[in-house]
Order: C-alpha cells, then sequence, then structure tokens
C-alpha cells in the first residue's frame, strides 16, 4: 500500500509546460533541476492526451527516482495510475471532497487560489499544502493582476496549511516570498527558460533557505 510522504521543509517546485520546452528539453530540465535541489516536480499539461500525458509521466517518474515529491496537477486518474506522490487541484477542478474518499490518504493534495476569504478554512483538514499566486507579474498569465505579498500574510491568518507562492518568481525576489510566510516557490519560466539551470537553480534554493 502507498505511504503519503511528507512536504519537505522548504518547497522548491517546477512546474511543466511543453509549450515553453519540448518533451525532450523537459526531462533533461528535469534531471538537471532535481540533481540541484528541486524537491517537488508539478506535471501540469492540459493540452495532451489522456495517453501522452501518462507516458511522459512515466518518463518524468523515472528521472526523478524518488529525489522529488512528483505531483500530477488535476488528473486524479493519471495520478492514480502513475503511483504518484500527489494531486494538485487548480481552482476549477472537480471538487477535492468528491474524490478524497477515492483517494483517501496516499497522496499528498495541493489547491492553487488567488484569492483569500474566509471559506478556505474549510480546505484545511483536507489538503496539505496551498499554491498562492500570481504574487508577481508573469507570462504565464499575462491578462491577470498580481495579487502581490500581502494575501501571503492574509491566508496565514486563517490557515495553517503551508503555502507555495507562484507567478513571477525568481531569484531575485523568492526570498521576500519566504520572508512573509510561504513555505517554499513554485516556477515554471525561471528554470525552463534559463539558459544555466544548474546555476540559477542554486541561486533560488539559496534564496529560499
Amino acid at each position: 500500500m502507498l505511504k503519503q510522504k511528507n512536504l519537505p521543509n522548504k518547497i522548491l517546485c517546477l512546474i511543466t509546460d511543453t509549450k515553453i520546452k519540448n518533451q525532450e528539453e523537459t526531462l533533461n530540465i528535469i534531471e538537471n533541476s532535481v540533481s540541484n535541489g528541486f524537491n517537488m516536480i508539478q506535471l501540469r499539461e492540459k493540452h495532451m492526451s489522456s495517453l501522452d500525458l501518462l507516458n511522459f509521466g512515466r518518463k518524468i517518474k523515472k528521472i526523478i527516482n524518488n529525489r522529488a515529491l512528483f505531483i500530477i496537477n488535476d488528473r486524479v486518474d493519471i495520478a492514480i495510475a502513475l503511483k504518484s506522490d500527489g494531486i494538485h487541484f487548480g481552482e476549477n477542478s472537480i471538487p477535492i471532497e468528491l474524490v478524497k474518499n477515492l483517494i483517501g490518504k496516499k497522496f499528498l493534495i495541493g489547491k492553487s487560489i488567488h484569492q483569500v476569504n474566509s471559506s478556505l478554512i474549510e480546505y484545511d483538514s483536507i489538503i496539505n499544502y496551498w499554491i498562492l499566486g500570481s504574487i508577481y507579474k508573469t507570462l504565464s498569465h499575462p491578462n491577470s493582476k498580481p495579487i502581490g505579498l500581502s494575501p501571503i500574510l492574509e491566508l496565514k491568518k486563517i490557515s495553517k496549511t503551508p503555502i507555495i507562492g507562484i507567478g513571477g518568481i525568481d531569484d531575485k525576489n523568492s526570498k521576500n516570498v519566504i520572508k512573509k510566510g510561504c513555505s517554499g516557490v513554485a516556477v515554471k519560466r525561471f528554470i525552463l527558460e534559463s539558459q544555466k539551470i544548474n546555476e540559477d537553480t542554486k541561486l533560488i534554493l539559496e534564496s529560499i533557505a
């Protein structure tokens, strides 16, 4: 039986996007990133067919080889098939409470939020981490207004669940995100578009330590 893994004290998450880098390039980036300190990889490829996502996920899992947490975005079926470490739910995903009994305690569960309100406290007993953002301006959501750092403090007041900051985060601003109360950061373009992945990975890892 699968046993739920623990979250690292400081989370450094890479989110995949094969529209930025193709599959082969992404696999190489994951290898370099995990080898240099990334401890969470989230497979997020909403444009892929189920079979392509499954096959790509198998390759990622093999590369990670238990050196980092392997999280599947949104797709409960793929997470179960791959026996991933966790499932991440977006704001428009299927309600977590509908599948909580199905997945039991085998998986870490994360949820994305873009604004903070008191109703979020109901998730404290069923999720393991939040992803909050976009903190800063990001090309991934060019039409969305950044929420800034204040919502981190607001969420900390109502929830004891660890928070991962996302959106326009790099080695220059990640320290501020941690200082406000986040347990880690998630990045995409900072690493996927990096010309010096090893160096940039070490820099952002040092910045959140």
